[in-house]
């Protein structure tokens, strides 16, 4: 179970992290899709026994929280850009401070020794770093021969929306703002699940092992709930990524959902929002 929010050293919810959220929407767009089976997908990749894990990107300790009571033989270092998320992973972190700690640093010169770690992990983290290929090395410098990278990304061009039925009109809205956010670089690599075998193969990873994995969040509730939840997801990546209001992708997106509120007032059904993830295992 994830602990409570820490008081104290978590950012203003103004602020915004490297990836463009505040702490309040990337703890609010977590809970919504990480699961037991998304945790399942994590624990499986990593090695039993004694680990030395670096969690890169490691936000305000949502992986730690779900990892450390898993495996009880790992070691974990939280490292995330933004000095106020490591210090709220820190407060994340005080039922296991004994094997486990966090820091603030950077993707390209991780505060680690050549060869000392035996994982590293990470979450939607790499589509953020403009010199992908540069953190790549980095990883492998300090993993030990035989450590492992084991990354999750998302190809946030594939939107699937459903309330009762598909909604095929809704999916291909949100599919072309994100392909704007791509051709915008806001992030860099806004499809980078599908590729990241490649990059990470080029960076002089080996024995890659690739697992699709869906996210989701599903509920049984009225529309305007959903649609609630959907335009909350539209007004984040605008803000997130600063759109302009007058953005032609982002005004289609509102106007389909303000159409479809219309149109399923008053129902209640099924609800889906799925995004396609790709968990990628390399060896050093």
């Amino acid at each position: 179970m994830t602990p409570s929010p820490p008081t104290g050293s978590s950012p203003p919810e103004a602020a915004r992290g490297p990836d463009g959220l505040t702490e309040g929407e990337l703890r609010r767009g977590r809970a919504e899709w990480w699961d037991e089976a998304f945790t399942s997908l994590l624990v499986d990749a990593l090695p039993r026994g004694w680990c030395r894990l670096l969690d890169l990107g490691s936000g305000f300790g949502q992986a730690a929280a779900t990892l450390l009571p898993a495996l009880p033989e790992l070691r974990y270092l939280g490292l995330d850009l933004d000095p106020a998320r490591a210090a709220s992973c820190a407060d994340t972190l005080a039922p296991w401070r004994s094997r486990a700690a966090a820091a603030a640093g950077n993707a390209y010169a991780l505060p680690v020794g050549e060869g000392e770690l035996d994982a590293v992990l990470t979450v939607s983290t790499l589509m953020h770093l403009p010199r992908l290929d540069a953190a790549l090395a980095e990883i492998r410098r300090v993993l030990r021969p035989g450590g492992r990278l084991v990354a999750v990304e998302a190809d946030n061009r594939v939107q699937v929306f459903r309330f009762g039925a598909s909604l095929p009109t809704l999916d291909l809205a949100f599919g072309a703002l994100y392909r704007r956010l791509g051709e915008l670089g806001r992030p860099p690599h806004i499809g980078l699940g599908p590729s990241l075998p490649e990059r990470m193969s080029e960076a002089g990873f080996r024995d890659l092992g690739i697992r699709p994995h869906l996210i989701r969040s599903a509920h049984h509730e009225g529309a305007e709930v959903y649609f609630d939840r959907v335009s909350w997801v539209a007004d984040v990546i605008a803000e997130s990524a600063g759109l302009a209001a007058s953005e032609p992708s982002l005004r289609r997106c509102r106007e389909e959902i303000a159409a479809l509120r219309a149109e399923l007032e008053g129902q209640t059904a099924d609800s889906l929002h799925a995004v396609p993830m790709w968990r990628c295992v390399g060896l050093a």
